[in-house]
């Protein structure tokens, strides 16, 4: 099982550190930019529940004490 791998090279032949830095800099901000966003819609969502919460009426047929 054999497989190509791409390996991306500097002007001198070696392996281009910068080039793999700076794609691992993009991966890592656009993974945190995706977690950020999920966690701001769960609290969100979350805030909206709470906020949207109705305490129980009281009913003035019977007394609140007996």
């Amino acid at each position: 099982m054999n497989q190509e791998i791409d390996i991306k090279l500097d002007s001198n032949g070696n392996i281009d550190t910068n080039y793999y830095i700076q794609e691992a800099h993009r991966l890592r901000s656009d993974y945190n930019a995706e977690l950020f966003s999920a966690a701001k819609n769960s609290l969100k969502k979350a805030l909206v529940k709470l906020l949207a919460f109705e305490f129980p009426k009281a009913s003035a047929r019977r007394p609140a004490h007996h």
